[in-house]
């Protein structure tokens, strides 16, 4: 078993936590050593049982791997940064059984969370991030450290950049481009290209109506 350490001590750990459990059920494949907090404000001393330790204290170590639990790129960066500083592997965690086509390819240090998929002839650069019920379709890229989170749907030939986030629910349309840096809200619809550094929300307006007492 190879000997991982999980990056993050926020919600995301749980669930990275949980995936490892699962692959390990299918194939023994991971051995978590340790879970590295960032903060030092995690009072907190353990995850579901695996110790709490900090960056700090972490030192490099060889044959070790390590995965990055945090949605947010810009820290994904840094984190990446960090362990390839301490010499470890970057590790790609998704389930043995999950079809993988031959024609697709998965980044070092991404994750694909239970029930996604990943289309034909589609690329997921380094440190990107698949939340759970997300469907990626045929012949997409997605850039490095990039999120996509629960329930969205990519077309077809959509190309999406570096350090974007793909709100939970978002439909993007085939054939759309995501430039960098870009921030989709929940559920939004995208029909057109979107330009770099830019965020779109759709239906920011609450309906909410009166209703009678049952």
């Amino acid at each position: 078993m190879n000997d991982l350490y999980i990056f993050g001590a926020g919600a995301i750990c749980v669930e990275v936590i949980r995936l490892v459990k699962q692959i390990n059920s299918e194939k023994k494949k991971w051995n978590i050593c340790s879970i590295v907090d960032f903060s030092n404000t995690n009072k907190a001393k353990k995850i579901e049982g695996i110790d709490i330790i900090s960056f700090n204290n972490l030192k490099s170590k060889k044959k070790a791997f390590g995965i990055c639990a945090i949605g947010n790129p810009a820290q994904k960066k840094k984190i990446f940064k960090d362990i390839k500083k301490l010499n470890f592997d970057l590790a790609t965690l998704y389930l043995p059984s999950m079809h993988q086509y031959k024609a697709s390819k998965i980044g070092k240090g991404s994750i694909i969370f239970q029930s996604s998929q990943l289309g034909n002839a589609s690329f997921l650069g380094k440190c990107v991030l698949v939340s759970f019920g997300v469907d990626v379709g045929h012949d997409c890229k997605i850039g490095d450290y990039s999120t996509l989170l629960p329930n969205a749907t990519v077309g077809g030939f959509v190309n999406i950049g570096k350090n974007c986030i793909i709100g939970s629910g978002a439909n993007i349309h085939p054939k759309v481009n995501i430039a960098e840096n870009c921030i989709l809200g929940i559920g939004s619809v995208i029909l057109q290209n979107v330009k770099k550094n830019k965020t779109v929300i759709s239906g920011t307006k609450n309906i909410i109506l009166d209703h009678k007492k049952v």
